[in-house]
């Protein structure tokens, strides 16, 4: 959730060095319509710099299916999550997840912590993962609100293999409660960032 590119390079490099346990990074873009922050968001920039760590985009943006374009003609991105509350209607969720694909990039919807689960219910056998926000998207360091677990329950409910992922408000507290309700990957910023050892933070969460 960066403003400039050379502070993702700098993170990128710290996880690199300090985490190698890590393997995956998602990048947070925004563009300051969907959501009132504004990030970096130039995908050619990727072009500077090399690393083994698999890279996701987490589109925080109106314009979803030009930026699916842009990113997906970067060989690091390997999965874009796209918001459904940036959707009209059921078709250009289709014609989102399809673009994606095409690209043969893994395609994942999120959902807000007001968005039912059920709005994603008929599309679980065309997606690699749903992404369920445990706070309100724009900005790092809110709190976790335990309403999502519910929403965890009902998901796994309905299908017991999809990935669920959880953003928000993950620390060594909250990461269990996710895990317990079904939740598959754990989203993680504010306190793997402001811990004092960032390796350390790390294997505390892949040991829950």
């Amino acid at each position: 959730m960066e403003k400039t590119f050379d502070q993702v390079a700098v993170k990128i490099k710290r996880i690199e060095k300090e985490a190698p346990k890590i393997k995956w990074v998602q990048l947070d873009i925004m563009d300051g319509k969907f959501v009132s922050n504004a990030t970096w968001n130039q995908p050619e920039d990727l072009l500077k710099i090399k690393t083994y760590l698999n890279l996701e985009v987490h589109l925080m943006v109106d314009a979803q299916l030009t930026l699916i374009n842009s990113w997906s003609k970067q060989n690091q991105i390997k999965r874009i999550l796209v918001h459904k509350e940036a959707v009209r209607n059921s078709n250009q969720i289709v014609k989102l997840v399809t673009a994606i694909k095409q690209a043969n990039r893994e395609a994942g919807i999120v959902l807000n912590p007001s968005t039912p689960v059920e709005s994603v219910k008929d599309y679980l056998l065309i997606l690699d993962e749903v992404l369920l926000m445990a706070v309100e998207p724009g900005f790092s360091g809110q709190k976790f609100q335990n309403k999502i677990l519910d929403k965890i329950r009902g998901l796994r409910q309905w299908n017991s293999q999809i990935p669920i992922g959880i953003d928000g408000g993950i620390n060594l507290e909250t990461a269990p409660l996710a895990i317990k309700a079904g939740a598959s990957r754990l989203y993680a910023a504010s306190f793997l960032w402001n811990y004092s050892d960032l390796g350390k933070a790390v294997l505390a969460l892949q040991a829950l």
